[in-house]
């Protein structure tokens, strides 16, 4: 993803240290114009005033095998048969859409998982067993080796994540 944003980014990428001990790798763009549009069209202000995650009408024209690989690089994970996405920032209404999204444009078979949390609930998306083969060959070009580990029967690349 740096590769990509290099241009118009301020800093390079560092590691980050978030709660439970997990790490991540993150960088910063710059605040351009160009990326309200982007904005605008996945995020929305509620009645409260608070900034919400929201999926647009035309994610699925959008959602190309090499968009799906990104998220599932920053957001997905293995699970024991098959494949999470991590979609608990958004609504039941938005993970519903993200399903058929995914089950038209792939043929993914995708349901939903719900767990709840201080009384209330959280849902992200389990793509199944028996669409992991074609998960695989959807994303694995542009899976980067660093990332590999998250496929299942794919071996990961040990070489340090901030070589640039």
């Amino acid at each position: 993803m740096y590769l990509v944003f290099q241009d118009i980014v301020g800093t390079p990428p560092k590691y980050v240290e978030r709660k439970k001990g997990t790490k991540s790798i993150e960088f910063r763009t710059y605040r351009l114009l160009f990326f309200k549009f982007y904005h605008d069209h996945f995020y929305d202000i509620n009645l409260k005033g608070d900034l919400v995650r929201k999926i647009p009408d035309l994610l699925s024209r959008w959602l190309t095998e090499i968009s799906l690989a990104f998220w599932f690089m920053g957001d997905g994970s293995k699970d024991k048969s098959g494949y999470l996405l991590h979609t608990e920032n958004l609504t039941l209404h938005y993970n519903k859409l993200l399903q058929q999204i995914l089950g038209k444009k792939f043929g993914l078979e995708v349901s939903i998982h719900t767990d709840s949390k201080n009384n209330k609930s959280f849902y992200r998306l389990y793509i199944a067993k028996n669409s992991v083969e074609k998960f695989n060959q959807l994303v694995t070009p542009y899976i980067v080796p660093s990332c590999r580990y998250k496929l299942h029967g794919q071996s990961s690349d040990t070489k340090d994540l901030l070589e640039f």
